[in-house]
């Protein structure tokens, strides 16, 4: 009877978190504003088969890339309007990424909950599998184009043919574990991080010292021949690759402060998600209880020692602990944490549960509470973001009506978002403000001036520079005059800004401009704000 209830509830919690991800899920089209996933579309839409393979994108691993590009073609042969049968268009490559986020999301839901039943019981599996299910930051990566669906995944992936390798080390589990992490590194090379943890895996086992050695190089050397075979530019086009390897590790280490980098010159490391990240991907109640949950988890390990709890301790530090030192902590970097954060969480659930002699009722219910207030943060984030009119169309929808098409509008460079406003109004103009503090000669005071002078309205397309500049006047100063002036200066009236309403307010922790880490809505819900310029001309 417990079994078959259990697979009902995971089959139910399934449906449930496909339904949360299949809800609009190629939004944004035809403009598909996230500026991450058309970097990758666009690589994959310059390639041509068989005379052009190389991506010229590193910034990531090729894998995804070809996947997306053998299915494009592959597309080509049951599509009767192709314009070329030996290149994918950009929007296929588009939907195609996106499938595979979304297929990689779901599948880890049960991912989840096989790793919790494997560490503590079926139990922990279903809570597990609720909390990934309804887990925000699981449902927003799986409408992105993007990596971080791959990642998550196989990083789980890799977690379980760990916890199976560790109670049976058969040839199969070994596969397994090789095949999780050949992936992974094909995917992003910095998974490379994983590989002495992996290594001592194979190590621990009590084999001789040669069977041991043959695992261990065996799976490291499918993993080497695997991102040769799915990487092949790294080698052919070395250069590149050093050079986009270079200048992407530079700018996460903040060697290079390029103008998508602003917020963090004042981010303190482990403090900084917590404070902006996890609210939003886990939900505010979860991230208080992350702390609780990994000393709940230390204490038991010192009371009964359990190899797989440490493992999942590891596996969590060395994904969470890779990430927040560095300069860059963009909300994307922590998205494979989530996993073992929902797992650290159920199990701290069933052990307090289990350790308690009393109040077991009490229990119930709050964990029944903290079960639904997770399903309210999911609808509201889904209402919000995929049900609600894209806010970059709705704001184009007021231009319309109350901005004549003759009108001049002035906007920040580098934003997608005014995109939506060059096919109705002729006179756009972008003004460089991210050059404000590098005394760029095309970006001065005076020039802003005088762009102000001759612009009738002001177009604001995201919170990303009104974020950075009116909170950091230190690294800002020009800016911060500017955007000191826009928020409170009769020069600028304010006739528009991105409505959020109730459920907006949930989803965004009652701050959708200041309180997350930008990118967490910049890309697919950025508050869009319209001014009138009263300028004394």
């Amino acid at each position: 009877m417990q079994k078959t209830f259990s697979y009902k509830a995971l089959i139910a919690i399934v449906v449930l978190g496909t339904i949360l991800r299949a809800v609009n899920l190629f939004w944004g089209s035809p403009f598909f504003f996230h500026p991450d996933e058309r970097n990758i579309a666009n690589a994959i839409s310059g390639m041509r088969f068989p005379d052009q393979l190389n991506p010229h994108f590193f910034a990531y691993g090729s894998l995804p890339i070809y996947v997306t590009f053998f299915l494009g073609l592959v597309k080509n042969l049951f599509s009767q309007e192709v314009i070329s049968p030996n290149k994918v268009g950009f929007e296929d490559a588009v939907v195609i990424l996106r499938f595979f986020s979304f297929l990689f999301s779901c599948g880890t839901i049960l991912l989840v909950y096989k790793i919790g039943a494997l560490l503590k019981n079926k139990s922990a599996g279903i809570i597990s599998a609720y909390i990934t299910s309804t887990g925000v930051g699981m449902i927003q990566y799986a409408h992105f184009g993007t990596f971080e669906m791959w990642l998550t995944f196989f990083l789980a992936l890799l977690f379980l043919s760990v916890l199976l390798y560790q109670k049976s080390p058969s040839l199969a589990h070994a596969l397994l574990l090789a095949f999780s992490l050949s992936v992974l590194i094909g995917v992003k090379i910095s998974s490379v991080i994983y590989l002495p943890f992996i290594s001592l895996i194979f190590f621990q086992k009590n084999y001789t010292l040669i069977k041991k050695s043959l695992i261990a190089g065996g799976a490291l050397l499918s993993a080497a021949i695997f991102y040769s075979i799915t990487n092949p530019f790294t080698f052919l086009d070395t250069r590149s690759f050093i050079n986009s390897i270079t200048y992407e590790s530079n700018v996460a280490l903040g060697k290079i402060v390029v103008f998508y980098t602003g917020e963090f010159l004042t981010a303190t490391p482990i403090v900084f998600p917590f404070l902006k990240i996890y609210p939003h991907l886990v939900n505010p109640i979860h991230t208080v209880l992350i702390p609780l949950s990994i000393a709940v988890l230390i204490i038991t390990l010192t009371k009964k020692f359990n190899i797989e709890l440490v493992y999942l301790l590891i596996f969590f530090f060395t994904s969470f602990l890779s990430q927040t030192f560095l300069f860059a902590q963009w909300t994307r970097y922590f998205v494979p944490t989530l996993p073992f954060i929902y797992l650290m969480l159920s199990l701290t659930a069933i052990i307090i549960y289990e350790s308690s002699k009393k109040n077991k009722k009490t229990l119930i219910f709050l964990g029944g509470i903290a079960g639904v207030l997770n399903l309210v943060f999911a609808f509201s984030f889904v209402k919000t973001v995929y049900l609600e009119k894209d806010t970059r169309i709705e704001a184009v929808t007021f231009a319309k009506i109350n901005i004549p098409t003759n009108k001049k509008i002035l906007s920040e460079i580098y934003d997608l978002g005014i995109i939506p406003f060059n096919q109705y109004y002729p006179s756009v103009e972008l003004f460089n403000f991210y050059d404000l503090e590098n005394n760029s000669p095309d970006a001065t005071l005076t020039i802003y001036k005088d762009k102000i002078a001759q612009s009738d309205y002001l177009v604001l397309p995201s919170q990303r520079l009104y974020q950075t500049r009116l909170h950091d006047p230190v690294h800002f100063p020009k800016g911060n005059k500017i955007y000191k002036q826009i928020d409170n200066s009769t020069t600028y009236k304010k006739i528009y800004e991105t409505p959020c309403d109730f459920w907006c307010k949930i989803a965004y922790s009652f701050d959708p401009i200041f309180g997350p880490e930008q990118t967490v809505n910049v890309f697919d819900r950025p508050t869009v704000m319209i001014f009138k310029i009263n300028y004394e001309k």
